[in-house]
């Protein structure tokens, strides 16, 4: 079956909440529909209501439940994230600076993975429950942060069981996807070089596989504990 979103936006990015139950789905109307699974049916809208509650300013590119099955994040083209409670459809805080154009935002635990398409603070982590930045990642080592050429469409924590140990990002700047160390000092370990833009990527639940598509229509498959180790 389809289900018609009742502004009859463009949609851009969805995510279903870990139990199944909740649908939340962002695009160019500036809001999150949070849909029933069971019913189909839009049960609250994420938005900006007057002064009373903030919300977004621009078109939606990325949605994410976190850990909490009630707290939702959104990210889009007014450099705004957002943190959302689903029960009562209202905005419980935000941080600024992320510029997202694609499916760039993910969450691990209490770390949430922003990748913007600037060529400045390109990829970041940030305290969900604090609501503030714990560490910019370099993008290009040793040059400043305006000269980045990162242009992110799709970032992402890998899902080996167990401690996180990777992080990758892929988009415009160079068409390029790198894979940095979760922790520490946020390395980089490795890149891999396409053709044409990165514009989607992740990772296989239940084995060390890593995908990525590209603007030419090419989707490429590697095991990523290979790539890891190339350099």
């Amino acid at each position: 079956m389809s289900i018609k979103d009742p502004n009859s936006a463009d949609l851009y990015c969805l995510d279903f909440r870990k139990d199944g139950g909740l649908i939340a789905v962002g695009g160019s109307d500036h809001e999150i529909k949070i849909y029933d699974d069971l019913t189909k049916s839009v049960i609250t809208s994420l938005k900006a209501d007057g002064a009373i509650n903030m919300g977004h300013a621009n078109r939606v590119f990325s949605v994410r439940f976190t850990d909490d099955p009630n707290i939702l994040v959104s990210g889009g083209w007014d450099n705004t994230v957002f943190f959302w409670d689903v029960r009562d459809g209202k905005s419980t805080g935000f941080v600024h600076g992320p510029h997202i154009s694609g499916d760039s935002i993910d969450i691990k635990e209490n770390v949430m993975l922003t990748g913007s398409y600037s060529n400045k603070d390109v990829l970041q982590l940030w305290s969900i429950s604090e609501r503030k930045l714990m560490h910019n990642i370099e993008w290009e080592p040793g040059l400043v942060a305006e000269s980045e050429h990162g242009y992110i469409y799709s970032a992402s924590f890998d899902k080996l069981v167990g401690k996180t140990q990777y992080i990758a990002a892929g988009g415009s700047g160079r068409n390029e996807v790198k894979f940095f160390k979760a922790a520490k000092d946020h390395d980089l370990i490795a890149r891999l070089s396409f053709n044409k833009t990165v514009t989607c990527i992740d990772y296989a639940n239940s084995r060390n596989v890593f995908a990525a598509c590209c603007s030419d229509g090419q989707t490429h498959i590697y095991n990523y504990e290979t790539v890891t180790k190339s350099e």
